[in-house]
């Protein structure tokens, strides 16, 4: 019989900083709390990797299709469920990405977003309601305030180490 200790209880999500130039890409919410600003992501799937929940994520929720430039934070944290005594396991993965268009314009899937938009720094600072989170990896992106774990070029130590962090 399986031991499930290692496999429930966990959850493991993707956010994304989408760059165009000095602008940021924000996706408005319907679901959960429902209303406020996010960078787009959301759950990585059981039989995904997080680089192919992220751009998957980001394609639904705004269809922008990107590149990825690397990581730009990892936060974990251990929180109790409102319905159940169990503690779960959050860990949160960040990337920078790249439009495969620049001149893109973002849309709205009607499912999980209302409204996406490309903002600037100001726009962002303005942004309501939008958690705190959300408004310091952009502002850290778009003024070059953090170092990325970017994609490891040699495919020998890809399979190993796929990121390094690059200041």
């Amino acid at each position: 019989m399986p031991n499930f200790r290692y496999t429930e209880g966990y959850s493991v999500g993707v956010g994304a900083v989408v760059r165009q130039g000095d602008r940021v890409l924000f996706a408005r919410s319907v679901s959960g709390a429902g209303g406020h600003w996010q960078l787009p992501g959301g759950f990585v799937e059981p039989d995904e990797l997080l680089e192919t929940a992220v751009l998957r994520e980001v394609h639904e929720e705004t269809g922008v299709a990107c590149t990825i430039n690397g990581i730009v934070a990892v936060r974990n944290c251990v929180y109790s469920l409102a319905t159940d005594a169990r503690a779960e396991n959050s860990v949160y993965v960040v990337f920078s990405l790249s439009p495969v268009e620049p001149s893109c314009t973002p849309r709205a899937d009607g499912v999980e977003t209302d409204a996406v938009r490309f903002l600037d720094l100001h726009e962002i600072e303005n942004l309501d309601p939008c958690p705190k989170i959300f408004k310091t990896l952009a502002k850290a992106v778009l003024n070059a305030q953090t170092g990325l774990l970017k994609p490891n070029a040699s495919a020998a130590a890809a399979s190993t180490r796929p990121y390094m962090l690059c200041f």
